[in-house]
């Protein structure tokens, strides 16, 4: 977390990617890692509480 709290503006702007036709940004890339890893959360969080035998109230 310490690195992305020292990223500045200029930082967010930086092309890392440049080989897509729309070349992407590091704060887009950011957004993209933060969006996948919300995504997989709560089907994670799902098959844990079937792991784990949990009632979703029926």
């Amino acid at each position: 977390m310490s690195h992305v709290e020292g990223l500045t503006e200029a930082d967010l702007d930086e092309f890392v990617d440049t080989r897509l036709d729309a070349p992407v940004t590091r704060g887009v890339r950011l957004v993209s890692v933060i969006d996948d890893a919300v995504a997989h959360f709560a089907p994670a969080q799902y098959v844990r509480g079937l792991l784990a035998n949990w009632s979703i109230g029926y």
